[in-house]
């Protein structure tokens, strides 16, 4: 279903006026700064990518197919173009981190520095990407038959392959909201793979969870009015 629902909305964006789209899972979460860290963003891509004066969308539409802005990690490869560093004060350290691309981000990432960059090995996940109208097309072409692959996992495999062209923020700026699992909650991917039964998610509205490598969750803010970020790991 979540398949399905990823190539519903990009058929939507390529039925519509929208010159780009951003395209955002229902369990995500961001920083409350989200403003702030996204005109970071758009004003680095579009020196990466040397988008023209005369293009006015907020990141260029030439050079990229899919602008991955949340994920699970990515990684700094030998032999990809040089990444681009910016400062981003919203940004967690490092030893904050959590996730399996932790040790690139102590050897490749300043503390306090996003970079703009190619996408790396696995870089999988998609709790928030965009598109320009043109590639979401492309992106239907590429990974509408599945192929038993998921969603996240075929688009990964297209940019590794370059049949896509993908820029990444790195750290992510979007990250997986997680109830309690002591309240019993199972990731859905989790119960997919059988590793676990699911639970009413109505059981969860009123604990309060956490999200990964998130300084200011707006969920918690508005929900619990707390800050709610993960405790750092190295997977």
């Amino acid at each position: 279903m979540a398949w399905l629902a990823h190539l519903d909305m990009l058929k939507y964006v390529v039925s519509s006026a929208f010159e780009t789209a951003l395209i955002v899972e229902d369990d995500t979460d961001w920083d409350a700064r989200i403003k702030h860290e996204m005109r970071l963003i758009s004003d680095n891509v579009r020196k990466y990518t040397n988008a023209a004066e005369a293009d006015e969308t907020p990141y260029g539409t030439e050079h990229w197919d899919v602008l991955w802005l949340g994920h699970c990690g990515s990684s700094v490869d030998d032999g990809m173009p040089e990444p681009l560093s910016y400062q981003d004060d919203s940004r967690c350290e490092t030893e904050l981190y959590s996730g399996w691309s932790k040790s690139y981000l102590r050897s490749s990432i300043k503390e306090g520095q996003r970079l703009v960059q190619t996408s790396g090995q696995m870089t999988v996940c998609t709790f928030a990407y965009g598109v320009t109208k043109n590639s979401a097309q492309k992106i239907l072409e590429l990974v509408g038959d599945g192929k038993g692959e998921a969603f996240d996992v075929s688009l990964a495999a297209r940019c590794s392959e370059g049949k896509l062209t993908c820029l990444v923020i790195n750290p992510q700026v979007f990250n997986h909201y997680e109830p309690p699992a002591d309240e019993g909650y199972q990731s859905l991917v989790y119960v997919g793979n059988q590793f676990g039964e699911g639970r009413d998610e109505q059981r969860f509205e009123h604990k309060k969870g956490t999200t990964g490598n998130i300084m200011r969750s707006a969920r918690c803010s508005a929900l619990f009015h707390e800050t709610c970020m993960r405790p750092p790991s190295e997977i």
